[in-house]
């Protein structure tokens, strides 16, 4: 039984050596005339078998060499090439969604700051518009929203002047007489004004508002505007 099993392990032995060794002696030549001998295989691919070699790694095409080695494996090297495109295919794929969702992420993160940048914009205005307006011009069109109105701008607040000095009783300073309000200046929608239905296109309106966000509408050539709307405290 011993020698048996002495004699399976021989020509399993035998056998390892017969392949790892199938390429002894096979001698190889590049297209610059180097020969190259010593082989030892490392794989196949569809157009060649690649060796390691004492000065590193050659490939031999199938018409460089012998025509068993294409017969034993050409069939691995084309099932290896099948792989390596599948890979390849696959790291093109997942390289195509990395790039979609940076894309998104990038998208998003702009949105973001384009959201933060018009909160800030619109916290602005509003501290810069706040208290009472005076909405004084003329009517540019009565629309379903609101008169819409050309204000003149300005401010109302009247002063008168004083003599101050004893010495120089012609010397005068200026003071407030009657503090009034900020005319705005342009375009603006008036609502909530409790005779609109009286009114019509190109009357003066002169009213007491307050700063109540942007208006947009379409003008009369298809073009987008925007403009500030106030409402009316009367």
């Amino acid at each position: 039984m011993k020698k048996i099993l002495f004699l399976l392990t021989m020509l399993m032995a035998s056998g390892v050596f017969a392949a790892t060794n199938e390429f002894t002696g096979l001698t190889v030549t590049n297209s610059l005339g180097d020969i190259y001998s010593n082989l030892t295989f490392a794989r196949a691919e569809p157009d060649g078998l690649m060796f390691n070699c004492p000065s590193g790694m050659l490939k031999a095409k199938w018409e460089k060499l012998p025509d068993w080695c294409k017969e034993k494996y050409e069939g691995a090297g084309l099932e290896r090439g099948k792989k390596d495109l599948e890979a390849a295919r696959a790291a093109q794929a997942f390289q195509r969604t990395l790039q979609t969702a940076q894309a998104e992420a990038t998208r998003e993160l702009a949105e973001s700051e384009r959201r933060v940048r018009m909160e800030r914009a619109k916290t602005q205005e509003q501290v810069a518009m706040a208290g009472i307006w005076l909405i004084k011009g003329r009517i540019i069109q009565r629309t379903k929203d609101g008169l819409l109105i050309s204000s003149d701008g300005g401010d109302t607040t009247t002063y008168r002047y004083i003599h101050d000095s004893i010495q120089d009783p012609t010397h005068t300073t200026r003071v407030v007489a009657s503090q009034g309000s900020r005319v705005y200046d342009g375009a603006c929608l008036l609502t909530d004004y409790h005779l609109e239905a009286a009114l019509v296109d190109g009357q003066e309106v002169c009213v007491s508002a307050q700063f109540a966000g942007q208006y947009s509408y379409t003008t009369i050539t298809g073009a987008k505007s925007t403009v500030r709307q106030f409402k009316a405290l009367y």
